[in-house]
């Protein structure tokens, strides 16, 4: 304890013919901080020019050489997969969410699967809406769980648990925020939604509309629907020809006057007209075919939009289709224009 008090105040005690102590010679002014006694005051403006120097050298030369460790330690950690503890393609993945829309909500969203890490940098795929994803690593965490319970986590994250399927629809698809849909949950219970963007997020309700062409473009932003209906109005009539016959969605007349119909299961089920294809017309810009319906015994001109979303995709009948006959009529007489 004596040699240790005595061998302190030699090394802090300045020295009589240079003004400065064997610690501040060794280890610069900057350094003192570290000594438990602390001093006051500068290098003593007695002492000479060279100590004056080794004490500014020594102080800059500490700060450089801190900078230095810093910077090599990163540039170890940068380079050295091992140091980096990066994460694999494949690993599932919980990202901090650093804003949260109610306090009940959980601090961790997810789980994602990794696609890759570069850098800090971890680009990461939603299990669920299969959306790409960049986040920094410092936000993430590993998910410890089976690929079951990752999925099942990730689908209530996305308040897709729930859903079981979009059954049918009703309402016009260019007027999107007037359309109803019927919604099974899994525990099957039904329950009609209107158009919003939580039911139209799901992959259930994208999955839906694959399967009605008239519906193909709900998908997507509306502005964006809009510009490529134009083009298919614009394009040539190549998806049928004189001669053909098909079965055509009665939807097509008009939503508003189909669903004043009330037919039965009506938007479970496609009402449909035979039509027959004749002579091509129109102009470049419009073209358009003759279609003769016989039930109605009329003809009339159609552009490429009825052929593509509701004249061209059954030639048969199905199960899924209700013919409209002379009984038909008789039952709903309203159905004839």
């Amino acid at each position: 304890m004596v040699l240790s008090l005595s061998e302190y105040a030699i090394n802090t005690d300045s020295n009589s013919e240079t003004q400065v102590s064997p610690f501040r010679s060794t280890f610069g002014t900057l350094a003192e901080i570290y000594a438990e006694i602390p001093r006051n005051g500068s290098v003593a403006a007695t002492c000479s020019a060279f100590i004056k120097n080794l004490d500014t050298d020594l102080s800059k030369t500490l700060v450089i050489l801190a900078a230095t460790k810093v910077k090599n330690s990163a540039e170890r950690t940068r380079n050295d997969p091992l140091a980096q503890n990066i994460l694999q393609p494949g690993d599932l993945i919980l990202v901090w969410l650093e804003t949260r829309p109610h306090k009940l909500l959980h601090k961790w969203a997810g789980p994602y699967r990794t696609i890759e890490q570069i850098g800090n940098d971890v680009t990461m795929l939603d299990l669920v809406t299969g959306e790409t994803i960049k986040e920094h690593c410092g936000k993430i965490k590993r998910f410890y769980g089976s690929e079951e319970l990752a999925l099942a986590a990730a689908r209530l994250d996305n308040d897709q648990i729930l859903i079981d399927k979009f059954i049918s629809y009703k309402g016009d698809p260019n007027e999107r925020t007037t359309m109803q849909f019927l919604v099974r949950f899994v525990d099957g219970g039904e329950v009609s939604r209107t158009y919003d963007k939580d039911i139209s997020d799901t992959i259930q309700f994208a999955q839906f509309c694959k399967t009605r062409l008239e519906l193909q473009f709900l998908v997507i932003l509306a502005k964006d629907a809009k510009v490529r209906t134009a083009a298919i109005k614009r394009a040539p009539i190549d998806k049928v020809k004189t001669g053909d016959v098909r079965f055509a969605d009665l939807r097509s007349w008009g939503y508003g006057w189909f669903d004043s119909l009330l037919l039965p299961h009506s938007h479970s089920k496609t009402y449909v007209v035979r039509c027959e294809y004749g002579a091509l017309g129109g102009t470049p810009r419009s073209p358009s075919i003759n279609a003769f319906c016989p039930i109605f015994n009329e003809t009339w001109p159609v552009d490429n939009i009825f052929i593509s979303f509701y004249g061209h995709q059954h030639s048969v009948l199905t199960e899924d289709l209700i013919l409209i006959d002379e009984d038909l009529l008789l039952q709903f007489p309203r159905i004839k224009p």
